[in-house]
């Protein structure tokens, strides 16, 4: 009979003991499930991240070499090949051009001096223009700046409540209907066509929790910040890398100087994705259940050993 209590006793905790061990072992199973788990999460908002980038790129791309392809038909055009840059004609097809194109704020045609000659609004004819990057620029081929504050323009045009102007520009020459050279036609955007992109954008992503954009030039100064940080903080915003997710998608503007070669930077804090364990109520109900099956396995084993030495005596 005493035989038979003490299998009996030994087969229940024996039994015991198996299902809290395999509990013990099945429970950091489940933790890193839910690693992996948090781990795949943070690989889909990087996903995320970059698709938004290449998204921003592309309208940015798209937009750009549409305005520039649109700016070489009206230099090709035969009103500007047999018209004289100063006439009525040129300068009602300036205004029109402008109309269609609400985000230019200037649209201007300067001679082969550097001289304007046209332009809408009309504000700066006879204003020499020589050591204008978009006249330097446009004078042989398609030109593309980098953003700038406004020139020869700051005093001239609304600022609609901006301390400055900020603009870039597209410029391109003129050639007569005998290829000789006639003049460079120069449109300037205003900066907030850039922030409009963006921002359409931005609303659009399927997760924009604290999501940050930057443009950012080839030096990398830091030309638009979505969450309004001050500009001139420039690179340093680039050292933070640690603790953000980060994409960065460059711009293809073949047309573009050197400076203006932008690339497009988004970053979102990672501690939105990051692995948190003690956060986690899988990791803590894992946690406790492991702890306990430890204990009741110890607990267990010296129980045992007391029956068998009572049993014993």
């Amino acid at each position: 009979m005493l035989m038979k209590t003490n299998k009996t006793f030994f087969h229940l905790t024996s039994a015991k003991a198996v299902i809290a061990l395999l509990i013990a072992m099945v429970t950091p199973i489940l933790y890193f499930s839910d690693e992996n788990a948090e781990e795949k999460k943070l690989q889909q908002r990087q996903a995320a991240l970059s698709a938004l980038a290449e998204q921003i790129v592309f309208f940015f791309e798209n937009d750009i070499n549409t305005k520039i392809n649109s700016q070489l038909s009206l230099t090709h055009s035969k009103l500007f090949k047999t018209t004289p840059i100063n006439s009525p004609q040129l300068n009602q097809a300036l205004q029109n051009y402008q109309a269609q194109n609400p985000e230019y704020i200037w649209v201007g045609v300067a001679d082969t001096r550097g001289i304007i000659r046209s332009d809408s609004p009309p504000l700066l004819v006879g204003v020499d223009a020589s050591e204008r990057p978009w006249f330097k620029g446009g004078f042989n081929n398609s030109f593309f700046g980098d953003v700038h504050t406004a020139v020869l323009l700051q005093n001239l045009l609304p600022k609609n409540g901006r301390d400055t102007l900020r603009m870039v520009d597209i410029s391109n020459p003129i050639y007569d209907d005998k290829n000789n050279l006639k003049g460079v036609l120069s449109a300037h955007l205003d900066w907030t066509w850039a922030e409009n992109i963006i921002r359409e954008n931005w609303l659009k992503s399927s997760d924009n929790r604290q999501i940050e954009i930057f443009l950012i030039n080839a030096e990398d100064n830091v030309l638009y910040s979505s969450s309004g940080q001050d500009l001139s903080l420039g690179k340093n915003i680039l050292k933070t890398n640690q603790d953000y997710l980060i994409s960065t998608k460059a711009l293809n503007i073949k047309s573009a100087k050197e400076d203006a070669q932008w690339k497009v930077l988004i970053r979102q804090m990672k501690s939105l994705s990051e692995i948190s364990p003690p956060s986690s109520p899988l990791w803590f109900f894992g946690f406790l259940i492991t702890t306990l099956s430890f204990l009741y396995l110890i607990v267990g084993y010296f129980i045992f050993r007391r029956h068998l030495n009572s049993e014993n005596l």
